[in-house]
């Protein structure tokens, strides 16, 4: 993805379902194989690195998650105040202030 463009909340989960499916998918493996006593050098290791690996790329997406989550808050956040001040104005008495 590229750092610069801003993407929907949807592509973010969708990244980070993919990303997780996938390294999951890998990891599985390698515990696979080495339950069947298909002893790769270094298992652990590599197993290890796969989810330091998936903590990490979460972690950044989350943080981008996070930064547009709030920007749709505020965004609604402003939308709900206009809401209520117009409710307010065609709810309210003549001639009282609002």
């Amino acid at each position: 993805m590229d750092a610069h463009k801003s993407y929907s909340q949807s592509e973010l989960y969708d990244t980070l379902y993919g990303l997780n499916a996938g390294v999951e998918e890998i990891l599985w493996a390698l515990i696979r194989m080495r339950r069947a006593g298909l002893l790769v050098q270094f298992i652990n290791g590599h197993i290890i690195v796969m989810q330091e690996l998936q903590a990490w790329v979460k972690d950044g997406v989350m943080g981008a998650m996070s930064e547009a989550e709030r920007m749709e808050w505020e965004k609604f956040e402003i939308q709900r105040r206009v809401c209520e001040r117009a409710l307010r104005m065609f709810c309210s008495e003549p001639g009282k202030p609002v």
